[in-house]
């Protein structure tokens, strides 16, 4: 028997399908040239269809850049309980490799092997169908996407076996290659642990360099973090082997890049910070240039707000007198220190919702950290998925 929000999540599902193919067709196939799936192809499944499509629902965008479940929830006529659903499945919906701990007919104990967290997984039919045993069985690892009603975990779409033997290939194609947010997902206890380990860092970047930031040449970034690493590796009395950096072309050609840690959000690498810095660490007017080195910085994305509360801290007269001059405003009486969030949530939105760069090895393959990849084991683009789909692993599990 399914749990029984399993009917609930059913439903939900089939009326944003439907909600999909009738009024989404054309953002739909949009999306299946974009992952290059040709649906006219006689390899490509119904199985496949119906993965494509669930990847689109729970993660896809309208041409306007809106969520599909936001839009869906937004012009269908559903019920309190069903936009709360959709809502949860925006937030919390994602998609990982489990292993499978325990499986029974009515649900799953599954391992997140990217967050290392223990799940109950339920499907939205009664009982799992009789050829899903002998798979889990077999090859142990599952690839899918989960869903929660009411913070109970259901699947989602298909469901794709992964042999045991292919293990290092999962850590070294999917589990290194998830951003920081997720490998924290469900596991406020390794978060904790990883701003711990964050923190072991910057106390190691200080007592290296002597400070929170060093303004080099950017050619000369490699050398500051071999410098780095060498010290950290020393302290915990670990072997060192030069760690390989790539960086832009555009942090190489600058003569005043950043290197910068912070003790939550790590290190990262800043060109021009420090000209961006000057304009706040000495007197002066403010020219053109730095009006736009200014402005660069604060409309950019991938610029974090810490750089503008590390000024705001460091060099408080200045930066008053910087923002009052250079951001617009409105009429009420604006104070850049007092008003500083909401300044920053306007431009930086996400400023408050941060992770750390570094975090703690994933015991799960703790074992491949120091081990070099057997080239003999590991999987080309061109090869066979190990999931048996009859496809090649760069249009399958590794696209």
């Amino acid at each position: 028997m399914s749990h029984p929000y399993g009917q609930l999540s059913a439903n939900l599902k089939g009326v944003c399908i439907d909600y999909v193919s009738n009024y989404l067709r054309d953002e739909f196939e949009t999306y299946l040239l974009d992952k290059k799936r040709d649906h006219s192809d006689k390899k490509y499944s119904k199985d496949e269809y119906f993965q494509d499509m669930d990847n689109f629902l729970l993660f896809g965008r309208t041409e306007y850049d809106k969520p599909i479940l936001k839009t869906i929830e937004e012009n269908l006529q559903l019920s309190k309980e069903e936009k709360s659903t959709l809502e949860e499945w925006q937030k919390e919906g994602f998609r990982s490799v489990f292993d499978v701990l325990e499986i029974t007919k009515d649900y799953l104990h599954l391992l997140d092997l990217v967050s290392e967290t223990k799940l109950t997984v339920y499907t939205n039919n009664d009982e799992f169908p009789p050829e899903f045993f002998p798979a889990v069985q077999k090859k142990k690892f599952l690839l899918t996407n989960i869903l929660p009603v009411h913070d109970i975990w259901f699947l989602s779409g298909g469901q794709i076996f992964i042999g045991k033997e292919h293990e290092e290939t999962i850590f070294r194609e999917f589990i290194q290659k998830q951003p920081p947010e997720d490998c924290f997902r469900n596991n406020p206890k390794k978060l904790q642990n990883a701003f711990e380990l964050q923190k072991e860092y910057y106390d190691c970047f200080i007592s290296t360099f002597g400070a929170d930031e060093v303004i080099i040449n950017g050619r000369e970034v490699a050398k500051i973090e071999d410098t780095f690493f060498r010290a950290w590796y020393k302290k915990h009395d670990l072997p060192y082997n030069s760690i390989e950096i790539n960086l832009e072309s555009e942090i190489l050609e600058s003569d005043e890049v950043g290197v910068v840690i912070d003790e939550r959000e790590g290190t990262h690498y800043f060109e021009e910070y420090g000209r961006f810095r000057k304009i706040f660490s000495e007197d002066g007017e403010i020219t053109e240039d730095q009006k736009e080195i200014f402005n660069g910085y604060l409309i950019n994305d991938e610029i974090p707000a810490f750089v503008f509360k590390r000024m705001k801290e460091r060099y408080p007269k200045k930066f008053s007198e910087v923002i009052k001059k250079i951001v617009p405003h409105s009429k009420f009486k604006f104070d850049p220190i007092n008003n500083f969030n909401l300044l920053m949530d306007h431009y930086k939105p996400f400023w408050q919702k941060v992770f750390p760069s570094v975090h703690p090895l994933n015991q799960y393959f703790k074992k491949y950290y120091y081990k070099q990849s057997e080239t003999n084991n590991k999987i080309g683009r061109n090869d066979s998925c190990p999931c048996d789909s009859d496809l090649k692993f760069k249009k399958c599990c590794g696209k």
